[in-house]
């Protein structure tokens, strides 16, 4: 499966489904998205662009720093900030997982009608979580009305073979 692919399990709620996706990204990375049944319906009746993937996971080994940094995570004096639209930021909290820890916030991203012209600004949830070993990923829910089911597959995420991690 792609999450075991990426080193990680997740339990998902019933009808979702992980699949792995394409990166991006700069450095050495896996990469999955968390889809629910019934999504392609959801979009295609929404007013707005969707991501392909509501959720997302970015796993790296390149470090906190890096992973930080390629999430949209910065620290000053001590405190975390998650980055959004425009050079926002808004102040992150620290949380705990089985066998790892997180920096959770709210950033606001840009929403585009379908048509193109601009809708407005969205809230989405992202989570910076640091394992093991330089063990990091980078958890995302973009669509608003998929929060509640993200907090669960949060709460059930695990790096495999991590201590604590059963």
């Amino acid at each position: 499966t792609p999450t075991e692919r990426c080193g990680v399990s997740v339990s998902l709620p019933p009808g979702w489904q992980a699949e792995g996706t394409e990166t991006l990204h700069t450095v050495p990375t896996c990469t999955f998205g968390l889809l629910p049944l019934g999504y392609a319906e959801f979009s295609a009746r929404s007013e707005v662009e969707r991501d392909p993937y509501p959720v997302t996971v970015v796993l790296s080994h390149a470090g906190v720093e890096q992973a930080a940094s390629s999430g949209g995570f910065v620290t000053r004096e001590g405190k975390w900030y998650v980055t959004g639209r425009a050079g926002s930021e808004t102040e992150a909290s620290r949380m705990e997982g089985k066998g790892w820890y997180g920096i959770f916030g709210t950033p606001s991203i840009g929403m585009h009608f379908k048509a193109g012209a601009y809708a407005g600004l969205g809230d989405t949830r992202r989570v910076l979580v640091v394992g093991p070993d330089s063990r990091c990923a980078v958890l995302d829910v973009s669509v608003v009305e998929y929060q509640e089911a993200f907090g669960r597959i949060l709460a059930s995420f695990r790096f495999l073979d991590a201590p604590d991690s059963k």
